[in-house]
C-alpha cells in the first residue's frame, strides 16, 4: 500500500517506501563518476516529506505504522547481495547496471545481517516479538517487503512495500443466555491470547516452531515473574476486566492484542505442551464458578499470517469449559463469528515537532 505524506500525518497502514513524482518528461541516462561503465540512478524515498521520528504523541493506533529505522538490501536475481543501504534518513540514492534485481526493505530492525549475507540469510533471520512495541520514544513494528526480479534499464525511483510481522486481534464479548440462566450473575474476569509463537522469521514464508521455541501463554495465561527474561509487553497479549455483564450487554477493547504467525496443526491435549493453533480466550466467573469460552485463529488451516486483522465477535450463550485447551463445540456454549481482513487501517506516522 503506498502512503500518501501530509504535513504531520502519514494517512494508510502498510508502510511504503515512496516513490518521487518524475512528471511527464523522460530521465536520461546518467553515469556515474567513479564508474568505468554506463550506471542507472537509482532512489528509494522514505516518504516525500517523511523524516526520522523522534517523538510521537502518546501510545495510540498511529504507533502501529511508526517507522523509527530501516535498511534496504539489493541482490541480484540469483539471490546474491550487491549492497545494503542505511534507509533511516528518509532516501537511499546509488548507482547500478542494467540488470534484474531484488529490492528487500526491514524496518524497526536494527540487528541485521551485513553484505555478505544472501537474501535466503536474511529471510531466516528470526525477529523476537519482543521487538514489537507500542513506547512512544521507541516503539514500532517489524516490518519487511520484497519488490522481486524488478528490472533496471533506465534511472528510475523505486517503490519498496512493507508489511507487518504482526497481526492485530480485535474483539467484542456479549451475553445471550436463555430465560432460565439469564438471573446468574456473569462477570468477564479477563481476556486474553494463547499459544503465541515468540519468534518467527523475516522470510515470506513463516516457520512451524518446534515445542522447544519460545511460545507465550502455552495452553492457558501464564503470569510473568522476576525469573521470566521474556520481554514481550504482557498487555500485547492479556487484558483483565473484572467487569459484570448484564443480560444482553456487552464488552470491547479499547486496544487490540498483537500476535505472530502461527501455522502449528492443532491439539486439544490439556497436558502436555505441544505447539498448537492460537487461541482468544474469555476467562469468566458465571454464578460464581470460573468458566472459559475459547475461539481459535485457524483461517481455513492457515493459523495466523502476517499483517491481518482479525475481529472476534463472541456470543455467550451458556456455560464455558474447565479449561482453554477443551473443545467448546459440543457445549454449545458460545458463538464466535471470526472475520479475517487486510491490515489496511491502522493509523499513520507522526513526524516530530518542529
Amino acid at each position: 500500500m503506498k502512503r500518501t505524506f501530509t504535513r504531520s500525518l502519514v494517512g494508510a497502514a502498510i508502510v511504503a517506501f515512496l516513490v518521487l513524482a518524475f512528471g511527464c518528461d523522460s530521465i536520461k541516462p546518467v553515469r556515474c563518476e567513479d564508474c568505468a561503465e554506463e550506471m542507472r540512478h537509482v532512489t528509494v524515498s522514505l516518504g516525500g516529506e517523511a523524516r526520522v521520528l523522534t517523538k510521537v504523541r502518546g501510545v495510540t493506533d498511529t504507533m502501529e505504522c511508526v517507522v523509527r529505522n530501516s535498511r534496504l538490501y539489493v541482490f541480484t536475481a540469483e539471490g546474491y547481495q550487491i549492497n545494503n543501504w542505511d534507509a533511516s534518513s528518509g532516501y537511499v540514492d546509488f548507482y547500478l547496471t542494467d540488470g534484474v534485481y531484488d529490492f528487500v526493505a526491514v524496518c524497526n530492525m536494527t540487528d541485521l545481517p551485513g553484505t555478505e549475507a544472501t537474501r535466503e540469510d536474511l529471510y531466516n533471520v528470526m525477529a523476537p516479538i519482543e521487538l514489537n512495541t507500542l513506547t512512544p520514544e521507541t516503539g514500532g513494528f517489524v516490518m519487511i517487503g520484497t519488490l522481486a526480479d524488478h528490472v533496471i534499464k533506465d534511472d528510475e525511483k523505486i517503490t519498496v512495500l512493507v508489511e507487518r510481522l504482526v497481526s492485530k486481534v480485535s474483539f467484542k464479548v456479549r451475553t445471550g443466555f436463555d430465560d432460565h440462566m439469564q438471573h446468574y450473575p456473569f462477570i468477564v474476569e479477563a481476556v486474553y491470547m494463547t499459544n503465541v509463537p515468540g519468534t518467527t522469521n523475516l522470510g515470506p514464508e513463516h516457520k512451524k516452531l518446534d515445542a522447544k521455541d519460545v511460545w507465550y501463554n502455552r495452553m492457558n495465561y501464564e503470569p510473568r515473574d522476576s525469573t521470566d527474561s521474556r520481554k514481550y509487553p504482557e498487555e500485547m497479549l492479556y487484558g483483565q476486566f473484572r467487569k459484570e455483564l448484564a443480560p444482553g450487554d456487552s464488552v470491547e477493547s479499547g486496544h487490540v492484542y498483537y500476535v505472530y504467525p502461527n501455522r502449528s496443526e492443532d491439539t486439544r491435549d490439556t497436558l502436555n505442551w505441544a505447539p498448537r493453533c492460537t487461541r482468544f480466550v474469555v476467562k469468566a466467573r458465571l454464578n460464581g464458578t470460573i468458566t472459559y469460552y475459547a475461539a481459535t485463529i485457524n483461517n481455513n488451516g492457515r493459523g495466523v499470517e502476517p499483517n491481518k486483522h482479525y475481529h472476534i465477535d463472541m456470543t455467550i450463550k451458556s456455560w464455558g469449559t474447565d479449561h482453554p485447551e477443551e473443545d467448546p463445540d459440543d457445549l454449545g456454549s458460545m458463538v464466535p463469528m471470526i472475520t479475517v481482513a487486510d491490515w489496511k487501517d491502522g493509523g499513520g506516522v507522526l513526524q516530530p515537532d518542529l
